[in-house]
């Protein structure tokens, strides 16, 4: 599967993580940590405020985790 058909397909909800999310690092591999923590602090700030009433944060994180190389591309634009 090509990389650009990966992002298209990608996760809604990463791609609204993505679009929220300025780095402090210029390094992909550092910018990742840092997209992996302000994934889980916005999550977790969403769920509380309840604007999520069945979400599984989980399931996006084992997402985030599986699809390192494609949302590191996605990062990196």
């Amino acid at each position: 599967m090509d990389l650009l058909e990966n992002c298209i397909d990608m996760n809604p909800e990463v791609q609204a993580l993505i679009k929220g999310f300025e780095p402090d690092s210029k390094k992909p591999k550092e910018r990742y940590s840092q997209f992996l923590a302000y994934c889980y602090y916005s999550l977790d700030k969403m769920i509380n405020n309840h604007k999520f009433k069945d979400f599984d944060r989980e399931a996006l994180i084992k997402y985030i985790l599986a699809h390192r190389v494609e949302i590191t591309a996605e990062l990196s634009k």
